[in-house]
């Protein structure tokens, strides 16, 4: 039944495009006053329609424009969710690839060190190495635009500690050297780095720690 099928590409691009956003829809949308007069009834359809999450029709055109319908008559857009599903897997997909990429060329860094040859960042550290060497903890808030913060732990017997920060790439971008024992933080600025995802590491005495990935936004 189906013909011409072709495989999504650049799925990963067109999900960061994509802005999730809160809304109201206008009220002379959803009823008409005149008709609806019962204030109980009222507030009842003005409950369904608050804060509704969803995207903007207008702006999902410029970017994936098959999931989007346009009325000229009544100039009017409508969107088709359910073809967003498509585009979200293959998107998953991609990104997983980019980690499992990073991840290895991550690895290949530290190889010189016999103790962690062949080791993943995805492997959850044991409590040994959470309590004598650190913790990498998420960064908030995520997704950002402006600031994030990340938080950390590290152990009083580390000599030396970093978090670095690479892109999809794998390039490494940055790296932030950790002076304070105990629970610390460092302060993640969005004008250093362009909107997109990238994966930070956290690597105490050659070993990794933890990873985990953060969201830059851009701004409106």
């Amino acid at each position: 039944q189906k013909e011409n099928i072709q495989n999504i590409s650049g799925a990963l691009g067109i999900i960061m495009n994509l802005k999730g956003v809160r809304y109201d829809l206008k009220k002379e949308y959803c009823y008409d006053e005149s008709l609806v007069t019962d204030s109980n009834e009222q507030a009842i359809r003005d409950v369904d329609r608050k804060n509704i999450i969803g995207f903007l029709a207008q702006d999902v055109y410029e970017v994936l424009p098959e999931v989007v319908n346009y009325d000229d008559s009544t100039d009017n857009y409508s969107m088709n969710y359910s073809r967003i599903v498509a585009v979200l897997v293959e998107g998953m997909k991609e990104q997983q690839s980019q980690i499992e990429t990073l991840e290895n060329q991550i690895n290949s860094i530290l190889s010189p060190s016999p103790e962690f040859k062949g080791a993943s960042i995805d492997q959850e550290p044991s409590f040994d190495l959470i309590d004598v060497s650190g913790e990498l903890f998420q960064n908030a808030p995520n997704p950002f635009t402006d600031e994030t913060t990340i938080k950390y732990f590290l152990g009083e017997n580390v000599k030396d500690a970093s978090i670095i920060i690479f892109d999809m790439t794998g390039k490494q971008l940055k790296t932030y050297k950790l002076h304070h024992f105990g629970n610390g933080e460092i302060n993640i600025y969005g004008g250093v780095f362009n909107a997109g995802m990238y994966m930070y590491t956290m690597i105490a005495d050659g070993r990794v720690i933890g990873s985990r990935q953060m969201i830059l936004t851009e701004k409106d």
